[in-house]
């Protein structure tokens, strides 16, 4: 569960600040939608490091302070790209439905995948049981789930790890 907060909240916190600066220093845009995304995410990566780094240094960092001066970065870029004319989506921007339906079915796909750790019985006269564990990892992070055990015997073990 904490994963899937993360992915909801990381998300946006990563691009939005970045598409909002980008925006607001009228760069050319990039040639490939992927590039262009990365950019952005990039952009809010720096933001937060830096931010992260100089509250840190000040001796005043807190999580509060850090989102507060977050939002009035995202709310200055968004004045100054607003008054640029350059908030305004192009058509040659404009995603089709079919790409945003299909995105939205694999990250629920990925996101139902990675939730829990799942089985499958193959079928036949002796049935097979096949259990992929995700990524073992360490006990007791604070982000990552402890380990567990498979219940019950199992036929086929595929563990991923990053170890």
């Amino acid at each position: 569960m904490l994963a899937l907060f993360a992915i909801a909240v990381l998300a946006p916190l990563l691009y939005i600040p970045g598409l909002l600066i980008e925006r607001a220093l009228n760069a050319a845009p990039l040639g490939d939608r992927l590039e262009l995304h990365y950019a952005r995410t990039v952009i809010g990566a720096l933001l937060h490091g830096w931010l992260t780094l100089t509250l840190a240094e000040f001796g005043v960092f807190s999580a509060w302070l850090h989102v507060l001066i977050t939002a009035l970065v995202c709310a200055a870029s968004g004045l100054i790209a607003q008054r640029r004319g350059r908030l305004r989506r192009s058509e040659s921007m404009a995603t089709p439905r079919w790409q945003l339906v299909a995105a939205g079915a694999l990250g629920l796909l990925v996101l139902v995948l990675a939730a829990q750790p799942f089985e499958v019985i193959i079928g036949g006269r002796t049935p097979h049981r096949l259990v992929f564990s995700g990524d073992i990892g360490r006990w007791n992070q604070p982000i990552i789930r402890d380990p567990r055990a498979p219940k019950g015997p199992v036929d086929t073990l595929i563990i991923e790890s990053t170890y």
